[in-house]
């Protein structure tokens, strides 16, 4: 998020005005309303919608006598293929109609107009359209009509539908504030040592986000991974868990429902293609013997497949999905020689049963341990990190040497001769797996590992152990090759793909004898859910990363297990932190603090470091966010603590990246205190002198240039950090022009100069390092304007002079004829 110019300088302060106006306007109950509410901030827009409805639904509880059957608020969201508002209200009071008595329209608000703007001229024509003839439908609506708007949109309306806009009868424009960004989650899948690994051996990845497997699993680490909220209850039965779909809670349902959507994918096959052969890179050098050896290979899978009387049955109960099963000879790449051995002496046991028909490997599941960055990260300017974040990282928090990871990426298994098909298919699958955790997570690597797990499966028993344990990874490849992928339609396909691995891994556990396991994989389950959320059905799936986060909690207990069980509490509480963005916000932010906080009480600080300052910051983003719905004042607080208690192990020297985005997260709960201590010119004055400090940290962590008076520039390489510094700049403008023009009465004369030209600094270095036709350029121009006007008001002629001279001159032409 960035900060837009205002007519005012209070921003937050005019944002508040601006709401309580709009509430005051719906809580009328007038009807044939035309209400514009124009915000191009959508994490803004989110919270002020969800907190219309949530205000206004307590609101009709006093008034059943007039809202007895309906809300008094609902929200819509645009159908972008048939963008039609009036269409969307009518198909909801057709579904909601009411049998009997007086009840009056509820106002109806509609979100998602902004998602126009991807879409094809035509269709943004149609909407202008239909818009076009709501005048017509208007009178006989008996109801009141909000529209959200961005900037752009709202001006092309009043610009081409004046038919429309004549009708409106109100306008509300909010601007946008600092915004943390959102929490983030735990990005790497869980998974037992290998195919042969007992319950009490199984090991996690070390969750340090978004990068990859750089961790051998059971080795190097043994602590669990950790994710950050991303893109932050009380107890789940108390608290809306009859909203939360169910997901097979016995084994014949979970089976059902695997091979369900198994058949749907296959389905699919001719449409969707993912998996290829003409998508997979050859290698560089493929030499003779490699080519030789592929081709034995594909023998040998085509005479393995039907050897089995029962095959059907195995196909029936390891079938996923068929979308992917042919892969390029090249993608094999160079085999250990043990596979080589064993592929050799099956080749001479079988060829008497040339006649076996080829059978089709199993089709490909993805998953890893997953958030929530947020990433992704949400348009917000840095209260939290993103999964981005993590990956600069990668260093600090991989246990494993650079040089000792090469060396065991390119040792060779041990040689040995294999009595059965699954063996040589696992040796070789657990040979590219090794490479994968050691981090060469390539696209080839993880089909060829993929490729072989799935060779395997059909010839292991369907009692053995093993077969859960392969499913699993089956369903972490698929997770990780969506990451791959560049269109949506592509990383669903791969999700789901990941999701019926591990639900078809479930039905395959006895829980009572393999609890750990169990707990794995739902945690896993939870975690691609998560990213599934980002592309479809948001709520939907949120609610099921829910449920099966919270099923790992019930066989994954702190006495046992305290580190895997906190890991999971991260991760639930990041889910909810996501959920609350779309759905019952204030339950929603209560239980993501409470998973959090639960995950604080089993880490030790000093053993652990990161990861407890990580979670310490996802918390301190919830205590943010609550803020916005309720008690302003004591969770800012409480989000300042946990902050600053993250920053107590997130040091400079300890890993600067996410030192900079906890200061930035720091600076931007200030910001909002200050804006909240109207009444108190002195704790404002602190507030916003402590945002100035914690901003300029971020900055010159991140290896910027924040002070305009230093001598030297600073001597820090620039680090890519997960938030968008030119935004903090325009913050740390925004808070030293504050305190210059709303706090002068506070300040010696000096130092009312010294705050203005720090001011210009920092919008200036937004002018010079953007494009003029970004947002951040547009906010920081706006701001050199006012800025100089404030210096001249100041020091007179030799005040503007004195700001003149700072600017480039290439700005000069745009900026003096504004002056």
């Amino acid at each position: 998020m960035t900060v837009t110019d205002t007519a005012s300088d209070e921003v937050s302060s005019w944002n508040r005005q601006t709401y309580q106006r709009l509430k005051l306007a719906l809580c009328l109950g007038l009807r044939r309303q035309l209400f514009v509410a124009v915000c191009d901030d959508l994490s803004l827009r989110n919270r002020l919608a969800g907190k219309l409805q949530t205000q206004l639904a307590r609101t009709s509880v006093s008034q059943t006598s007039q809202y007895q059957g309906y809300p008094q608020l609902v929200s819509l969201s645009l159908n972008l293929n048939n963008p039609n508002p009036l269409a969307e209200i009518a198909q909801w009071l057709a579904q909601h109609r009411q049998s009997a008595g007086n009840y009056s329209t509820p106002a109806f608000q509609i979100l998602g107009i902004e998602g126009l703007t991807r879409q094809s001229p035509r269709l943004q024509r149609l909407f202008l359209r239909h818009l076009q003839t709501t005048p017509r439908y208007l009178p006989r609506l008996e109801s009141t009509l909000l529209l959200w708007l961005p900037r752009p949109w709202f001006h092309t309306i009043v610009q081409s539908v004046p038919e429309f806009w004549q009708w409106h009868t109100g306008v509300f424009e909010f601007e946008g504030e600092p915004t943390p960004l959102p929490p983030v989650g735990a990005y790497k899948p869980e998974t037992s040592l290998s195919s042969m690994t007992s319950e009490q051996e199984t090991p996690s990845f070390k969750e340090d986000l978004r990068q990859l497997l750089v961790n051998d699993l059971a080795q190097e680490q043994e602590q669990l991974p950790l994710r950050e909220i991303t893109w932050e209850k009380p107890d789940a039965s108390e608290n809306g868990e009859q909203h939360l779909p169910e997901i097979g809670t016995n084994r014949a349902s979970r089976e059902n429902d695997a091979l369900s959507l198994a058949a749907d994918a296959n389905g699919k096959e001719n449409q969707t293609g993912l998996m290829n052969s003409s998508k997979i890179k050859g290698t560089a050098a493929e030499t003779e013997a490699t080519a030789v050896l592929t081709s034995k290979l594909e023998d040998t899978e085509a005479r393995f497949a039907d050897a089995n009387s029962e095959s059907d049955l195995v196909k029936s109960d390891h079938s996923i999905s068929n979308e992917k099963s042919q892969i390029a000879s090249s993608q094999l790449g160079e085999f250990p020689s043990v596979v080589e051995e064993e592929l050799k002496a099956t080749e001479n046991r079988e060829d008497e049963e040339d006649n076996y028909s080829h059978q089709t490997p199993l089709n490909q599941s993805e998953a890893i341990e997953a958030s929530v960055d947020t990433e992704d990260g949400e348009s917000s300017l840095g209260l939290t990190e993103t999964a981005d974040e993590y990956d600069l990282q990668a260093s600090e928090l991989s246990g494993t040497d650079a040089s000792e990871v090469r060396l065991e990426s390119e040792q060779e298994p041990p040689s040995e001769e294999f009595a059965e098909p699954a063996e040589a298919f696992l040796a070789l699958g657990n040979y590219y797996r090794h490479l994968i955790e050691h981090g060469d997570a390539s696209e080839e690597n993880l089909e060829t590992a993929l490729r072989a797990y799935e060779q395997a499966l059909p010839w292991l028993e369907d009692n053995s152990p093993q077969v859960s344990e392969v499913l699993n990874d089956i369903g972490n490849f698929y997770w990780m090759l969506s990451r791959y992928q560049t269109t949506a339609a592509e990383i669903v396909s791969y999700l789901q793909q990941a999701i019926q691995a591990y639900q078809l891994a479930l039905t395959k556990l006895n829980v009572a004898e393999t609890p750990q396991t169990y707990a794995m994989i739902e945690n896993n389950l939870g975690a691609v859910y998560g990213d599934l959320a980002h592309h479809q059905d948001q709520v939907e799936n949120l609610e099921f990363s829910i449920r099966a986060y919270e099923e790992a909690l019930r066989y994954r207990l702190p006495e046992n297990d305290p580190i895997k069980y906190a890991s999971t509490q991260n991760n639930l509480g990041t889910a909810y932190w996501n959920l609350a963005q779309h759905y019952d916000p204030i339950q929603n932010l209560r239980a993501a603090t409470a998973a959090y906080n639960e995950a604080l009480s089993h880490y030790d600080p000093e053993a652990e470091p990161l990861n407890w300052a990580m979670i310490q910051n996802n918390l301190g983003t919830a205590y943010w966010n609550l803020a916005q719905y309720e008690k302003p004042e004591a969770w800012l607080k409480l989000a300042l603590f946990a902050y600053q208690d993250a920053l107590k192990y997130r040091t400079l020297e300890a890993t600067a990246a996410a030192h900079a985005a906890t200061q930035n997260n720091l600076g931007t709960a200030y910001w909002h205190l200050a804006d909240r201590c109207q009444e108190n010119p002195g704790a404002r004055a602190e507030y916003l002198q402590k945002c100035i400090e914690a901003y300029e940290q971020a900055l010159e962590a991140a290896g910027c240039q924040p002070f305009a008076h230093q001598p030297q520039p600073t001597q820090r390489n620039s680090i890519a950090v997960n938030f968008d510094v030119f935004a903090t700049y325009n913050n740390l403008g925004l808070a030293h022009y504050q305190l210059a023009t709303e706090l002068q009465s506070l300040l010696e004369e000096k130092f009312k100069s010294i705050h203005l030209e720090a001011a210009l600094h920092q919008h200036v270095q937004v002018c010079i390092g953007t494009s003029a036709q970004s947002d951040s350029y547009q906010i920081a121009s706006n701001y050199i304007i006012k800025t100089i006007r404030a210096l001249y008001s100041e020091s007179g002629i030799s005040g503007q002079n004195l700001a003149l001279s700072k600017i480039p001159g290439h700005l000069l032409p745009e900026i003096l004829p504004r002056l």
